[in-house]
């Protein structure tokens, strides 16, 4: 732990490989195997799991907690994740929020997005301002923007559309509007707006 610092300053680490390569990064805190182990100059992190922002080198203020929480990202800001490899595979993304084992995992540059639910926002690559709350909400999604789901697999297939709004399990569950991508499509209550 903490093998190879030199001026970083009031770092905490727990466990083997945790925060070992810092060198200037301050305030941050790594508890469990390879935790933030990359970490060189990024400031008030907290990783707590094995391998949580493992890949992390320069960023700041991410809290990850979960086995292989945030392992891949690489200069992302502000983020908070919280689930068995949520937000696995984000590289720059910041100011995301996502809770449950695979939340946001395929997440690579989005911001600002919302996850709740395991699996939720699972294959969102590049979608901004999304909010998916509910198991496997917005599940497909990759680059649509701006939804708002609320329910079990809410607006599960969509892929590119966007400003949809769906509220309650199924809703929206097979709108997949690849060649529209402004949806702008509102459905309240169970299985609304589902063609299926």
């Amino acid at each position: 732990a903490l093998f190879a610092n030199a001026v970083g300053v009031q770092n905490t680490a727990f466990g083997y490989g945790a925060l070992k390569n810092n060198q200037t990064g301050h305030y941050n805190v790594a508890v469990g195997f390879d935790t933030l182990f990359n970490n060189d100059s990024g400031l008030g992190n907290v990783a707590i799991g094995a391998s949580a922002l493992e890949a992390q080198t320069s960023g700041n203020y991410n809290i990850a907690i979960g086995q292989s929480a945030l392992q891949s990202s690489n200069g992302t800001t502000g983020n908070v994740v919280v689930g068995f490899a949520a937000a696995n595979v984000m590289k720059t993304g910041y100011y995301n929020a996502a809770f449950g084992d695979g939340a946001l995992f395929y997440n690579y540059t989005g911001n600002e997005n919302v996850a709740i639910g395991a699996g939720a926002l699972k294959f969102n690559i590049s979608g901004e301002r999304n909010v998916a709350s509910g198991r496997s909400s917005l599940y497909t999604n990759t680059t649509g923007s701006d939804n708002a789901v609320i329910g079990y697999q809410s607006l599960f297939s969509n892929t590119t559309a966007n400003y949809n709004t769906a509220i309650g399990n199924y809703s929206l569950y097979d709108a997949n509007r690849t060649s529209d991508t402004d949806g702008y499509n509102t459905a309240l209550g169970y299985q609304a707006g589902n063609t299926g």
